[in-house]
């Protein structure tokens, strides 16, 4: 049973799935090119036409016309501002077109480089997430381990933001004296601030003049069913 008091110190919870159009799911469908080419045909456009439209490359519409590939993320979202659709339904056929609905393509990272903010090398981002109403310069991090569940899980995507704010109850991101990426949550003991996890299992840390707070957590993503 999770403990409520925990889960109501973080500002919001999402979970993936088919029913939630917040997450553009990079899925496979065989029936984008043809839902593309009726928007392209219904706008009286050319492929040039299209692609002088969106600063892209004319053989990559005719690529994806033809159903040899697919737009990626930064794509997709062009095309789907300027046919005023969703994306999820231009990519997926899930749901009507409905009306476009900006997102936010957030960075992951698979760990936080020392040099966050100022240098983050390309290989450290591992993947983008494509979110509406996500914080302004928000990054996202893959969590490891099992030590803040059963607030969050091993898999799921924390949100965090570096504003220099933070009190205790805040989840936040953290680098050791060993430049070691931690989740953990602001706490006062007797007076002292301490990292804790949320798992009974992990003792607090008390945080010495090495350690570096990166960000504070604002959302948590999980594919957990809720």
């Amino acid at each position: 049973m999770q403990n409520t008091s925990l889960l109501s110190e973080l500002p919001r919870i999402f979970f993936f799935n088919d029913k939630n159009p917040a997450f553009i799911v990079q899925s496979e469908n065989m029936e984008f090119s043809k839902r593309l080419e009726m928007l392209i045909k219904r706008e009286g456009l050319s492929n040039y036409g299209l692609a002088k439209a969106l600063d892209i490359d004319e053989g990559a519409v005719r690529r994806w016309i033809k159903g040899q590939a697919k737009p990626g993320g930064g794509n997709l979202l062009k095309l789907a501002a300027y046919f005023n659709v969703s994306p999820e339904w231009l990519q997926s056929g899930i749901g009507g077109p409905g009306e476009f609905r900006p997102v936010k393509q957030i960075p992951v990272l698979g760990k936080v480089p020392a040099g966050f903010p100022e240098q983050i090398p390309n290989d450290e981002i591992i993947e983008y997430l494509n979110l509406p109403d996500a914080p302004k310069g928000a990054y996202a991090l893959l969590v490891k381990g099992d030590s803040m569940s059963p607030t969050i899980q091993e898999g799921d995507y924390v949100l965090f933001i570096n504003n220099g704010e933070y009190k205790p109850g805040d989840v936040l991101i953290c680098l050791n004296e060993w430049g070691d990426t931690m989740v953990k949550r602001l706490r006062v003991k007797e007076g002292q601030k301490v990292l804790a996890s949320d798992n009974p299992k992990y003792k607090p840390i008390i945080p010495n003049k090495h350690f570096k707070i990166i960000g504070k957590v604002t959302d948590i993503w999980s594919r957990k069913k809720p």
